[in-house]
């Protein structure tokens, strides 16, 4: 009977028949992926909080520079060469 109504689907609309053929292909080719894309899901989501992690640390850090040059800016030090440490010379 399932022939019978295939063979009569395929005079009455090929190209659908041919479609639903090849989905049907599909569904069995790509079956067993489903765990190997859960897993790359959740690689994914792993990924994407450590990507979080470090632009929150990135931000924390520029925070730190920000207040340790108006520090600097505000106590007159900013863009001041430091002194010349004083030469040793080792007496003989």
């Amino acid at each position: 009977m399932k022939d019978i109504v295939g063979n009569v689907v395929r005079r009455i609309a090929p190209r659908t028949m041919q479609n639903l053929e090849t989905i049907n292909r599909w569904d069995a080719e790509y079956e067993d992926h489903g765990p190997r894309i859960l897993m790359y899901e959740r690689e994914l989501r792993e990924m994407r909080r450590e990507i979080d992690a470090m632009r929150r640390e990135q931000r924390r850090v520029t925070e730190l520079y920000d207040a340790v040059f108006e520090h600097a800016r505000r106590s007159g030090t900013a863009g001041e060469e430091p002194e010349p440490e004083p030469e040793h010379k080792a007496d003989r």
